[in-house]
């Protein structure tokens, strides 16, 4: 049985940033951007309301496997559990 998780799709995979997914004003997406901040971990930021594209990547992502916002995307397209 292989051990490794499956290639996720190239739509989930865009550069070598991690992409976090929430909403604007969320409190918990600024926990985690500031999470990042601080470990100097480069990341993008989308606003479903706003971004076609972030939407498009939580279309991208099984409902069980995201959870509830903010989502999220490590550079390999998954989501951390």
């Amino acid at each position: 049985m292989d051990s490794h998780p499956p290639t996720p799709p190239p739509e989930r995979r865009r550069d070598d940033a991690v992409r976090v997914i929430g909403d604007r004003w969320s409190a918990a997406a600024h926990e985690v951007k500031d999470f990042l901040t601080r470990r100097r971990v480069p990341y993008r930021a989308y606003d479903p309301d706003t971004s076609h594209e972030a939407r498009g990547l939580l279309a991208a992502v099984p409902q069980a496997e995201r959870g509830d916002l903010p989502v999220v995307l490590f550079p390999d397209g998954t989501c951390p559990g």
